[in-house]
């Protein structure tokens, strides 16, 4: 049940960071942007929840998306984000692969 529940990590903490941020600043501040990544990134933790690899490329999508917001950005903010989102769906890639 918990190798299931980790696929999950990046939809819950991004869930629950969204509702953070839309309590203290207005849900009408949040971008649409916002609301595709946490589709994505739950579609991304169902797919490897039923130990399908492309899951993990549905989840790269949003972590290359944070990586180049961050090179464009005076900040660069999310480009640690990014990567380390990236490093995790690649590690999902060998769990499920292993798995198998």
């Amino acid at each position: 049940m918990l190798k299931k529940f980790i696929y999950y990590f990046p939809a819950i903490s991004f869930f629950i960071l969204m509702i953070w941020l839309s309590y203290i600043f207005g849900i009408s501040s949040m971008e649409n942007t916002a609301f595709i990544v946490e589709f994505l990134f739950i579609l991304a933790g169902f797919l490897l929840s039923k130990k399908l690899i492309v899951g993990s490329f549905i989840g790269i999508i949003p972590a290359i998306g944070f990586i180049l917001a961050g090179q464009n950005s005076k900040t660069g903010l999310e480009t640690p984000i990014g990567i380390f989102v990236l490093i995790y769906f690649l590690l999902c890639i060998y769990l499920v692969h292993k798995s198998n």
